[in-house]
């Protein structure tokens, strides 16, 4: 009933990478095994903490011998993709507001209707028109039960990395902005980035509400430099489970 490190989403997020949380035993009576494996998965380090078949593994009441890739890939049935109708005049507001972005200007959209009409798969429909086009597509989305601070834009910031990440050094060094040591620090996914890791440390920012100003601004800074250099689409999906601090942020980007 409580999270492993709680506070303000920054103070959580540089605790994460600073301190242990305590094991779940210090709390509840917990099985030992699940405390072990509780205590791995919070790990600072993330290669130090259990991959899915060390979990599997562990999870099971006896130890089943390792599947190799082949077989599981064969145990997985494929998933194919349904045809989309319909949906032409919504379809044509979303083209039109790319074709809108294309002159420069910020274009936000908000799908919005009733639990299972179709917000997910249009969007779908409309990225995947995108895939003909030099568009940079970053994409996250939200989850009820999620507790990540900043978790409506946590997706977004992994795509980011992973599109900076392909880049060669020069172009991605041109995108960063001046207080990318600290987006960093409140995202550390951003670590996989070379480019960022070779920058200089950040400097401690005593106050929080600073820190979190700067953070915010980098952030802006950083779409913009992508945005002024590409097409670039920004799609979370399930945006009304989004936290107030990720709300806030997009609020300082977008404004």
């Amino acid at each position: 009933g409580r999270l492993p490190l709680e506070g303000p989403a920054i103070h959580v997020m540089m605790e994460k990478q600073r301190v242990v949380p305590p094991p779940p035993s210090t709390h509840a009576q917990v099985p030992p095994d699940l405390d072990a494996l509780c205590c791995d998965l919070l790990k600072i380090d993330p290669a130090e903490r259990p991959g899915r078949s060390e979990i599997l593994r562990r999870l099971a009441a006896v130890k089943r011998p390792e599947t190799s890739p082949a077989v599981r890939e064969a145990m997985t049935p494929p998933v194919a993709r349904p045809a989309f109708v319909g949906r032409e005049e919504e379809l044509e507001v979303l083209r039109s507001a790319l074709a809108e972005s294309d002159t420069g200007a910020r274009v936000t959209l908000l799908i919005e209707a009733e639990s299972g009409m179709g917000k997910s798969a249009l969007a779908e429909q409309f990225i995947s028109e995108l895939d003909r086009r030099d568009i940079v597509v970053l994409r996250g989305r939200c989850y009820e039960r999620e507790s990540v601070p900043y978790k409506g834009v946590d997706g977004v910031i992994d795509s980011l990395s992973r599109f900076m990440a392909r880049l060669p050094d020069k172009d991605a060094a041109a995108l960063l902005p001046f207080h990318v040591g600290l987006l960093a620090e409140v995202f550390p996914v951003l670590r996989g980035v070379k480019t960022i890791v070779e920058q200089p440390r950040v400097q401690h920012v005593p106050d929080p509400q600073e820190q979190r100003r700067r953070v915010f601004a980098a952030l802006r800074e950083l779409l913009a430099r992508l945005g002024a250099r590409r097409p670039l689409v920004v799609l979370i999906d399930d945006l009304h489970w989004a936290d107030e601090d990720s709300l806030a942020l997009l609020d300082a980007v977008l404004d």
